[in-house]
């Protein structure tokens, strides 16, 4: 099949069904080897971030707090700030 950006949605594809089965039977024995985080925290940025305008905490805190940079924005120590 020629899709090198694999644009194409096969899922539905009736010719690409043995495929679309073997991928799925590779998911489901793989997606147990996968690492799942039970860390809970609360981060350090304001309650109130708009998701639209902010991104979200990290790129909150990025912008507003490390000059543009990456760092830490969760269970920072209060000499951190």
């Amino acid at each position: 099949m020629e899709d090198p950006t694999e644009q194409k949605n096969l899922i539905n594809d009736t010719e690409q069904a043995a495929r679309v089965a073997a991928m799925r039977q590779t998911l489901s024995l793989q997606v147990q080897t996968f690492f799942t985080n039970k860390d809970s925290f609360t981060n350090d940025c304001p309650a109130d971030l708009d998701p639209e305008k902010d991104l979200g905490c990290a790129c909150w805190m990025a912008k507003n707090r490390y000059g543009g940079f990456m760092g830490p924005f969760a269970m920072l120590e209060k000499d951190e700030e």
